[in-house]
C-alpha cells in the first residue's frame, strides 16, 4: 500500500504539471467552452425538459446533464460565475481523478505497482484527450475518467459480489451519463461485453447466476435513474431520432487506421493541434503497438489481459472509421444499431484503444520489473525499458508543460463592456429578448427572462421566407444580415417575437472575436447601416464596442389579439396577466373576455405545446385524452410562435371552469404546458424513488459493517 500511494502521489504531481493553469480560479474560455455569469447559472438547475435561454426556445435533447445544472445553479445562487464552478465540478476533478483511477484499474487487472503507474500514464496522456481538452471538452474527458471509476468496482462486483459495490458502481456509473451520455454509451459497452467474456469461461451454472445478478440488477436500476429524461425525449418520439443524432458521417479523411493503431490522434501535433490537417505521425508512436503486443504475449494466458486486448482491437476497428479493412461497419453501425448515431465521428473510440494500451503496456512493464533480475544485463534492460515507457506518454505532455499549448489554457479577463451590458440587462424585471449581430461565442449574456438571439441563426432557419436576401457563399453574411434587418418585414418580426434590444458585438479584444473576420464587414459600415434603421433607436449605456439599440413597440412573452397576427398590417395588442412556474408551465388570467381572441405566446411554437382552460392537474396530463384545448385551435403565427383560438361562449358553454361576471363577459384561468413536462415530472419521481431505495440499502449495509475500501 505505501509503494501504491507514492506513485499516485507522483501520477498527481505530474498531473497538477500537465494541467496547472487550470488550478486557479482564473476565467478560462476557448472554442465550446463558454462563460457563464451567476444569474444564468441560477437558472440552468431549473427542471424543464423546454430550454428557454436561446433564441425562440427548443426541446432540451440534453437533459441528461439536468443533475449537473443543479450544481450550476447551486454554486451560482451565491453569486459565483463560471470560473468558480467549472474549477469545482470539472477541471479539478479531472485533474485529480485521472490519474488516480487510470492507476487503480491498471493495477486491479495486473496487480503491479510499476505497472499500474505506466499504464496510468497511458491512460491519462494519450494524445486523443490532450487534444480534446485544449477545445473545451472537459465534460467528455471527465464522462470518460469516471467511466475508468466505474469499471473498477464493476470488475469488484464480479470478483467479490457485494452489494455495496454494486451500489457505488451504480450511482458512478449515472454520474458518467450526466457529465456525457457518450461516454456513458462506450462504457456500457464495455461492461456488458466484459461480462458476457467471463460468462463464456464459466460453466457452472449457479456460479453463473451469482456473477450475473449484481450486475444486471444495477443496470436494471440505471435505466430508472435516468428516467428523468428518457420519459420524456420518448414522449415525442425524439430519444433516437433528433437535431443531436441525424447529423451526417464527419472526418471520415482524417480517421486512418495507421491513426488507430498507434494512438496517434490525427491532428495532435506535439504542440497546438491542427483541425482537419493531415499531420504525419511521429515515428515514436509506432512503440505503442509493439509494447502492447510485447505486453499480450507475455500475459497470453492471462484471460483478463486478453480481454483488453480484444477491446484494443474493437477501439481500431471504430476509431478508424470508413478507412480499410472493414470499411462499411462503422456506417452499418452508424444506420442500425441504436444510438450509435451520437457519434458522428470515431474520435471517440479512441478512449478504447487507450484503455486496451493501457493494460496492455502496463503487464509488459509489470512483466520486465518482475522476471527481468537475473543479471547485469537484464536488470539494464529493466531500467532501460520502464524508462521508456515512461517517457513515451510522458513526451505527449511537453506543450502542455511549456504552455506551448494556449488555447483553453490561457486566462481571460471579463471585458468592462460585457459587464456593463450584463447589469443593464439582467437588472431589468420585463420580458424581453436580445437581437445579436455578431454574438459572443465566450460571454454568455442570457437568461429565461431575457433569452438571446443569434441573428444569423434565425434569420437563416426561421424568418428566410419574409427576407429579402439569403445566405449563401457568393455573399458576406454581414451585409446580409444588416440588409435584412433594415427590411420592414424585420421590424414585425422582432416585434412578435418579444426582441426589445438590437446588439452588435463589434470587437472582443480579449478572445480575439474581431466583427470583420466573424461576418465580413467593418466597424464603419456596421455603424453607418445602423444608424439608418429608423424603427431602432441609439441608446448609450456606457460601452465602447458592444452597439445597444431599443426596438419600439415589442410584443410581451403572452398577449391577446382580436385578429391573426400577419406581416403587413399593425394589430391592436393587450397585455395579459401570467405567472411563470418553469419555463415548460405557465399560469395565464384572461378578464372580461366577451368574444374570440387569440392569445399568443412568444415561445417557438411545437405541437406539445398545449393549452387547459380550468384547474391543471399534472397527473390528467398523461391520463386524460381530451384534457386540453384541441389541437386544431392551436397553430404558428408568422413569426413561427405559438397562438391560440379561444372563443370563450363554446368554451365555456355547459363547462364550470369559466367564471362568468355580471356584464356576461368571462374571467379564464389557463395554463400553457409543454406536455413532455410531465412524463419528466414522472421520470423523476420514479428516479427519486429508485436512488432512495438505494441509499437506505446503502445504509443498511454499512450500519451491517459490511464493507472493504481495499483495491
Amino acid at each position: 500500500m505505501k509503494n501504491s500511494i507514492f506513485y499516485i502521489f507522483i501520477s498527481i504531481l505530474i498531473s497538477m504539471a500537465v494541467y496547472f493553469p487550470l488550478l486557479s480560479f482564473h476565467i478560462f474560455t476557448y472554442s465550446d467552452w463558454v462563460f457563464y455569469f451567476s444569474k444564468t447559472l441560477k437558472e440552468l438547475g431549473e427542471f424543464s425538459v423546454w430550454n428557454s435561454f436561446f433564441n425562440f426556445g427548443s426541446i432540451d435533447f440534453l437533459f441528461w446533464n439536468w443533475p449537473l445544472h443543479v450544481l450550476f445553479s447551486l454554486i451560482g445562487s451565491f453569486g459565483y460565475d463560471f470560473n468558480i464552478v467549472d474549477k469545482l465540478l470539472i477541471f479539478w476533478p479531472m485533474i485529480f481523478a485521472l490519474p488516480i483511477g487510470s492507476y487503480f484499474l491498471v493495477k486491479k487487472i495486473i496487480h503491479s505497482n510499476i505497472g499500474a503507474f505506466i499504464g496510468s500514464l497511458i491512460l491519462s496522456y494519450n494524445t486523443y484527450f490532450l487534444s480534446i481538452n485544449t477545445q473545451g471538452h472537459e465534460l467528455l474527458t471527465l464522462g470518460f475518467v469516471l467511466s475508468i471509476f466505474a469499471l473498477i468496482f464493476f470488475i469488484k462486483i464480479i470478483e467479490e459480489k457485494k452489494v455495496i459495490y454494486s451500489a457505488v458502481f451504480l450511482i458512478n456509473l449515472f454520474w458518467v451519463g450526466v457529465y456525457d451520455l457518450r461516454s456513458l454509451y462506450i462504457i456500457l459497452a464495455v461492461i456488458i461485453f466484459y461480462l458476457i467474456y467471463l460468462l463464456v469461461f464459466i460453466n457452472n451454472y449457479a456460479i453463473k447466476k451469482k456473477t450475473i445478478l449484481l450486475p444486471v440488477l444495477s443496470l436494471f436500476l440505471l435505466i430508472f435513474l435516468n428516467l428523468y429524461w428518457v420519459l420524456p425525449i420518448l414522449s415525442i418520439s425524439a430519444l433516437t431520432s433528433n437535431e443531436n443524432l441525424g447529423r451526417l458521417i464527419s472526418f471520415s479523411d482524417f480517421y486512418r487506421l495507421q491513426h488507430a493503431i498507434t494512438l496517434h490522434f490525427p491532428f495532435w501535433t506535439n504542440s497546438i493541434p491542427k483541425w482537419e490537417k493531415f499531420i504525419p505521425i511521429p515515428w515514436y508512436f509506432w512503440l505503442y503497438p509493439v509494447f502492447a503486443i510485447l505486453g499480450l504475449v507475455v500475459n497470453k494466458k492471462n484471460l483478463n489481459i486478453i480481454f483488453f486486448a480484444i477491446l484494443a482491437v474493437i477501439g481500431i476497428l471504430l476509431t478508424k472509421q470508413l478507412h480499410i479493412p472493414f470499411d462499411n461497419l462503422y456506417e452499418f453501425l452508424y444506420k442500425n444499431l441504436l444510438g450509435f448515431n451520437a457519434f458522428r465521428e470515431a474520435s471517440k473510440f479512441y478512449f478504447l484503444i487507450a484503455l486496451g494500451y493501457s493494460v496492455l503496456i502496463g503487464s509488459l512493464a509489470a512483466y520486465v520489473s518482475t522476471h527481468w533480475n537475473k543479471n547485469k544485463l537484464q536488470r539494464f534492460g529493466k531500467y532501460n525499458l520502464i524508462t521508456i515507457l515512461f517517457f513515451l506518454p510522458i513526451w505527449n505532455t511537453i506543450p502542455y508543460l511549456t504552455r506551448e499549448i494556449d488555447s483553453l489554457f490561457v486566462p481571460k479577463r471579463l471585458p468592462n463592456d460585457f459587464k456593463i451590458t450584463k447589469n443593464f440587462i439582467f437588472d431589468q424585471e420585463d420580458y424581453f429578448r436580445t437581437f445579436w449581430i455578431h454574438p459572443s461565442g465566450r460571454w454568455v449574456l442570457s437568461s429565461v427572462d431575457h433569452p438571446l438571439i443569434d441573428a444569423e441563426v434565425v434569420m437563416k432557419n426561421n424568418w428566410s421566407s419574409f427576407l429579402p436576401l439569403q445566405f449563401n457563399s457568393r455573399e458576406k453574411k454581414g451585409k446580409i444580415l444588416l440588409q435584412n434587418l433594415k427590411d420592414k418585414n424585420t421590424d414585425k418580426l422582432l416585434d412578435l417575437a418579444s426582441t426589445k434590444y438590437v446588439m452588435v458585438l463589434l470587437d472582443d479584444y480579449e478572445t480575439g472575436d474581431y466583427i470583420a473576420k466573424a461576418i465580413g464587414v467593418s466597424k464603419k459600415y456596421v455603424l453607418n447601416e445602423m444608424d439608418k434603421i429608423n424603427y431602432l433607436r441609439k441608446i448609450n449605456i456606457g460601452t465602447q464596442d458592444i452597439l445597444l439599440y431599443e426596438n419600439f413597440n415589442f410584443r410581451p412573452h403572452f398577449y391577446t389579439t382580436y385578429q391573426i397576427e400577419n406581416i403587413n398590417s399593425e394589430i391592436p395588442y393587450k397585455k395579459v396577466e401570467y405567472k411563470r412556474i418553469s419555463s415548460s408551465e405557465y399560469e395565464v388570467i384572461l378578464k372580461g373576455v366577451s368574444r374570440p381572441l387569440y392569445l399568443h405566446f412568444t415561445e417557438a411554437y411545437h405541437p406539445e405545446w398545449v393549452l387547459r382552460i380550468g384547474d391543471f392537474n399534472i397527473l390528467n396530463t398523461i391520463i386524460k385524452k381530451d384534457y386540453f384545448l384541441s389541437n386544431k385551435y392551436h397553430f404558428a403565427n408568422i413569426a413561427g410562435l405559438n397562438s391560440f383560438l379561444i372563443d370563450s361562449k363554446f368554451i365555456c358553454k355547459n363547462n364550470d371552469v369559466c367564471k362568468k361576471n355580471s356584464d356576461g363577459n368571462y374571467d379564464l384561468k389557463l395554463t400553457v404546458f409543454f406536455k413532455p413536462q410531465a412524463y419528466a415530472y414522472l421520470g423523476i419521481s420514479l428516479a427519486i424513488f429508485s436512488f432512495v431505495a438505494l441509499f437506505i440499502l446503502i445504509m443498511i449495509i454499512i450500519s451491517n459493517k459490511r464493507i472493504s475500501y481495499d483495491f
